[in-house]
């Protein structure tokens, strides 16, 4: 599993107004200003949002085991069970 953002553009500036980001949260990092902390890969390249999102693809699937395709029925109503049974309870979900 991989768990992550990675912004392929952004407006900072409307972002952190949205987001409300205190200058405490800011300064308790030692950076001057929230552009220190965030960027996005237009920032750097100018490569298309498709190439990258192929490029992830093809990265994360190298040398492993699976293929890309739908789920299976067993795989949905297990996925469904799962739900039902361990994520949607309140001790699933406040205490980890």
């Amino acid at each position: 599993m991989v768990h992550g953002t990675m912004l392929y553009t952004l407006n900072i500036k409307k972002m952190f107004k949205v987001l409300k980001v205190s200058q405490e949260k800011i300064s308790d990092k030692f950076i001057k200003s929230v552009e220190e902390r965030v960027t996005s890969i237009l920032q750097h390249t100018h490569v298309k949002k498709k190439d990258v999102y192929n490029s992830l693809i093809k990265t994360f699937m190298k040398d492993k085991d699976f293929r890309l395709g739908s789920w299976s029925k067993e795989e949905m109503q297990r996925a469904r069970k799962l739900v039902e049974d361990k994520y949607k309870k309140e001790e699933w979900i406040f205490n980890r």
